[in-house]
């Protein structure tokens, strides 16, 4: 818990509102989640957190009743277990944070909409499938456009440090539109970058709209696992509210905001 709420804050918060039975499981996905992303920020060389994200994946793999040490990795064994997730959308959640490590931007629009599905999409997806999804395509179109929207969000919120760390997350052709890669490396701003940034909050509302759509028709038994949604409004509005400089400091809102969004979105089922 205290890895989900420090790493996943908005899906340790969804969690501790779903249904008991499927309580558990949801808190040892969120802090799987905070886990491996925080093993690129861990690490100094590349290799080191190469052979980090390799032992999660073996982690898993262990049979049951082995202990492998880490009481987060035991967690998610059992709930794989427990909701019969599968293993090749466990492995998606490692394999991605393979290109944390890397300093080069992402290739394309293809591999952005790669990184966000696994980085998000696939959580939202096996979010849905413990708390009850009739197959992994119920639930797969809003996760879709959830992954774009919230992931868009969040990296846009973490630009600043990951740029400090030297690694460039948008696509080549993002960056173009803006400042050249060497230029947002050292810091540099400016209303180029504003723009483009404006364009990207845009991309991200309509994915937000197009997602609330898709969740409206999920039984409602589902809607807990989309309950990070709720946090896309507020926090493009503070990258917003930034101007001219988005590679300021990190963007954040305030705990309770955090804690009332998602409350009320829970409450009056809309994200």
């Amino acid at each position: 818990m205290a890895s989900a709420r420090q790493g996943e804050p908005d899906r340790y918060l969804a969690a501790l509102l779903a249904p008991l039975p499927a309580r558990a499981g949801l808190l040892a996905l969120a802090a799987f989640l905070s886990e491996l992303q925080r093993v690129a920020w861990a690490v100094r060389e590349p290799a080191m957190g190469v052979i980090r994200l390799q032992w999660w994946r073996d982690a898993l793999q262990q049979p049951e009743g082995t202990r492998t040490g880490s009481p987060i990795a035991d967690a998610v064994r059992k709930a794989a277990r427990a909701h019969a997730l599968p293993a090749n959308l466990l492995n998606d959640l490692i394999d991605v944070r393979l290109l944390d490590l890397e300093a080069t931007a992402l290739l394309d629009e293809a591999a952005l909409q790669s990184y966000l599905w696994k980085s998000e999409g696939v959580a939202f997806l096996l979010a849905a499938h413990m708390l009850g999804a009739r197959s992994l395509r119920q639930g797969e179109e809003a996760a879709t456009t959830g992954a774009r929207a919230y992931g868009l969000a969040r990296l846009l919120l973490a630009l600043p440090l990951t740029l400090s760390r030297g690694r460039l997350p948008l696509p080549l052709r993002h960056l173009a539109a803006g400042k050249e890669p060497k230029a947002l490396l050292a810091g540099a701003g400016g209303a180029e970058l504003a723009g483009l940034l404006s364009e990207l909050c845009a991309d991200s509302r309509r994915h937000h709209a197009a997602c609330r759509q898709h969740v409206a028709k999920l039984p409602r038994k589902l809607r807990p696992a989309f309950l990070p949604l709720a946090l896309v409004e507020p926090y493009l509005r503070r990258l917003e509210r930034a101007g001219g400089e988005p590679l300021g400091k990190h963007a954040g809102i305030a705990p309770l905001v955090r804690v009332l969004r998602i409350a009320a979105a829970h409450g009056l089922g809309r994200l």
